[in-house]
């Protein structure tokens, strides 16, 4: 029996990444739009998102927190403090509140609202908006059906662990959270190499997608397996090996960076996608790039 038919869904703030979660909680019917209210600073996004979904507004938070069981944080972490200090006072245990803020941890959420037990965090990406999300949440204390609503909530959505807050949680939301605009850069910076070699936008866009899909895919379906020992399946031993080194120093170029300037990502990848990875600057390097492997 769903944990969520007979709750109310609110949400404080209706941007961008509120609106996606909406959309796929409607179309995946976990709730119906008669069970979600949302809440937002400005009367005219309110009316829109009124008019997009069909779902229930309010016009301030207060309300929110009087109808709602199920309360979502919404806002922008900027925002956070000036959205949830005038009503930290107001809930209840009959609330489980999700905070959805990235850099504030569950210590912080429990002193803004005075009620420890049913508070999570939840960190997602932007890939809510395809349903294809990997997404993590954490709990200040395992509350009757917390994590199995947030879970039921959030599944829709994509894929979502429990993970312990802090540096698991820090690490979570730069490696999925963050990750996102890594990978897209990387993907940026292969349909630019593509489209050097005369293929037009939107085939080098089109081929670049498609092989990260591809190699995503094929990791998912054989979650036994190293990538490393996926490679060695799809290509001959000898150019195996070489793309096996060429990674391994690839991914200890990026380490580097990471460590020592990001901006240098950008460039290490149009020299690993020109294929001088081997050239002498590099050889330099590498003993000293070790440490980072």
């Amino acid at each position: 029996m769903s944990l969520l038919k007979h709750k109310k869904v609110g949400f404080i703030g209706g941007g961008n990444l509120a609106q996606s979660i909406i959309a796929g909680l409607i179309d995946s019917n976990v709730v119906t739009k008669e069970q979600i209210y949302v809440s937002n600073r400005t009367d005219k996004k309110l009316n829109k998102l009124q008019e997009k979904f069909g779902i229930q507004t309010r016009a301030n938070n207060e309300e929110i927190v009087d109808e709602c069981n199920v309360i979502v944080i919404a806002v922008k972490p900027q925002d956070l403090l000036e959205a949830i200090e005038p009503i930290g006072s107001s809930f209840s245990t009959n609330h489980l509140i999700i905070s959805l803020a990235a850099g504030f941890s569950l210590d912080t959420l429990g002193k803004l609202i005075y009620e420890y037990d049913n508070i999570a965090r939840v960190m997602c990406n932007v890939a809510v908006r395809n349903r294809s999300s990997m997404m993590a949440y954490s709990l200040i204390k395992e509350g009757p059906g917390a994590a199995d609503t947030i879970e039921e909530l959030f599944s829709p959505l994509g894929k979502i662990i429990e993970v312990d807050d802090g540096e698991a949680m820090s690490a979570f939301t730069v490696s999925s959270a963050s990750g996102v605009g890594f990978v897209l850069e990387l993907m940026q910076h292969w349909q630019d190499w593509i489209e050097g070699y005369g293929f037009p936008k939107e085939e080098a866009k089109l081929i670049a997608a498609q092989t990260f899909l591809g190699a995503a895919k094929l990791s998912l379906d054989n979650m036994n397996l190293s990538s490393y020992e996926i490679i060695n399946q799809i290509v001959y031993p000898f150019i195996g090996k070489q793309i096996h080194g060429r990674i391994i120093i690839f991914g200890s170029l990026v380490k580097f960076s990471f460590n020592i300037n990001p901006n240098l990502i950008r460039d290490i990848i149009q020299v690993f996608l020109s294929g001088e990875l081997l050239c002498p600057c590099f050889k330099l390097f590498f003993p000293f790039l070790r440490m980072f492997h």
